[in-house]
C-alpha cells in the first residue's frame, strides 16, 4: 500500500513481514512503488506472461476471475491507454455488483491510471458499503487550497464515525490466490500468494497523508479536532490491515510525551502488533505451501489481518502475545 507521502514504505513493511525477496515480487510486475529499471525485453517478457494470464482469466468470465484480469492487464512503463482494465473491471462489477471490494479496485485502478470516473465509482462504494469509513475520507484529498479547518474536522469526524474502516485486504488477497490457480494451475500456492501481495501493496489507501497532517498535536486548537481525530484512530486501530493499525498508533503516539502513562498504552499495543508481524511472516520453506494454507484458510474467514496473523502464530504453536525478551528484528532500535 503506497500511501504516505507517496512513497513505499507501507509496500516494503509488507515486503519485509512475507520474507519474500524484491527481486520476486517485482519480477511479477505487480508493485505499484517505482521499480527496477528494466529493459525491453524483460517489460516485453511480463507482458507477454500477463496477457496469456488475462486470456485464460477472462474465458473463465466469473467476477474473480474478471477483477483479477483487470488488475494484470493495467498498462506497463511506457504501454498505452487502460481501456481493457477499466473494461473487465466493469465487466466484473456488473456480474457481483453488491461486492464493494471489485468497486475498491475499481477506484485504485482509476487512480492509477488517472481515468475521469473516479467521482462515480466513489459515489457507488459508499451506496455498497456507507459503514466503512475510508470511503468517506477521500473527501480529505480535494481542494486543499480551499479545504478550510472546519471541513476537515467535518471530514475526520464522518470518517471517523463509520463502523469499520476496511481496505479490503483478505477478500482481495483471496480472490487474486483463486483467479491465478486458474489463469495457472502449475503454480503452488506460495506463487499465487505473492500475486495477492504484489496487489495489495500496490492499493491506495484514502487520504492517510492527510490525516496524519490533520491529527498532529498543534492542529488540536481547532474546535472539536482532537476528538474527532481520537474516535478516528480508535476505529483505524480495528482497521482491516496492520499496517493501518501500526499508523494509527503512531500517530497517536506524537501527542504524547516519551515517558507518559498514554504513550506507554500505545508501545505495547505497537509491540504485539509487530510481534505477530514478524512471527507470522516466518517462512518455514520446508512446508512453506502448508503455513500458506493456514493464511488463506484464515483469510476466508475473517476481514481483518491481524486475525489471519493470529491464526498462522496459533499454528506455529507459538504465544500470541510478545515474550518479554522479545527483540523486533524488522525494526531494530525501536526500543522494543
Amino acid at each position: 500500500m503506497c500511501v504516505i507521502a507517496n512513497n513505499c514504505r507501507s509496500s516494503k513493511m509488507l515486503l519485509a513481514k512475507w520474507s519474500i525477496s524484491v527481486v520476486l515480487f517485482g519480477a511479477f510486475g505487480l508493485s505499484g512503488c517505482t521499480p527496477t529499471p528494466a529493459t525491453g525485453t524483460d517489460l516485453s517478457h511480463v507482458r507477454a506472461e500477463r496477457d496469456r494470464d488475462v486470456e485464460v482469466l477472462v474465458a473463465q468470465a466469473t467476477p474473480d476471475s474478471l477483477a483479477t484480469a483487470a488488475w494484470l492487464a493495467q498498462p506497463l512503463a511506457g504501454e498505452g491507454t487502460p481501456g481493457k482494465s477499466l473494461e473487465l473491471i466493469e465487466r466484473a462489477e456488473t456480474l457481483a455488483p453488491h461486492r464493494p471490494e471489485l468497486v475498491w479496485l475499481h477506484r485504485a485502478i482509476c487512480e492509477r491510471v488517472t481515468c475521469d470516473t473516479q467521482p462515480q465509482i466513489e459515489s457507488k462504494i459508499r451506496m455498497l458499503d456507507p459503514e466503512n469509513g475510508f470511503v468517506w475520507a477521500w473527501e480529505l484529498q480535494r481542494g486543499r487550497e480551499s479545504f478550510y479547518a472546519p471541513m476537515v474536522t467535518k471530514a475526520l469526524i464522518r470518517t471517523g464515525a463509520s463502523a469499520k474502516m476496511t481496505a479490503y485486504t483478505n477478500q482481495l488477497e483471496v480472490m487474486t490466490v483463486d483467479a491465478m490457480g486458474m489463469a495457472r494451475p502449475s503454480l503452488n500456492l506460495t506463487s499465487r500468494v505473492v500475486y495477492g501481495i504484489g496487489m495489495i501493496a500496490a492499493m491506495p489507501i484514502p487520504a492517510l497523508l492527510q490525516i496524519s497532517k490533520a491529527c498532529r498535536l498543534e492542529q488540536f486548537d481547532q474546535p472539536a479536532r482532537r476528538a474527532a481525530c481520537e474516535t478516528l484512530m480508535a476505529r483505524m486501530e480495528q482497521s482491516s490491515a496492520v499496517i493501518l493499525q501500526s499508523i494509527a498508533l503512531r500517530i497517536q503516539e506524537r501527542w504524547w510525551p516519551v515517558d507518559s502513562p498514554q504513550r506507554e498504552v500505545l508501545n505495547t499495543k505497537r509491540r504485539r502488533l509487530d510481534y505477530l508481524m514478524e512471527v507470522s511472516s516466518r517462512m518455514r520453506w520446508w512446508r512453506i505451501n502448508r503455513d500458506m494454507a493456514v493464511r488463506i484458510d484464515a483469510a476466508r474467514r475473517t476481514e481483518r489481518e491481524e486475525d489471519v496473523e493470529l491464526a498462522i502464530v496459533k499454528s506455529f504453536g507459538m504465544s500470541t502475545e510478545p515474550p518479554n525478551d522479545w527483540k523486533d528484528s524488522l525494526h531494530p532500535g525501536s526500543g522494543h
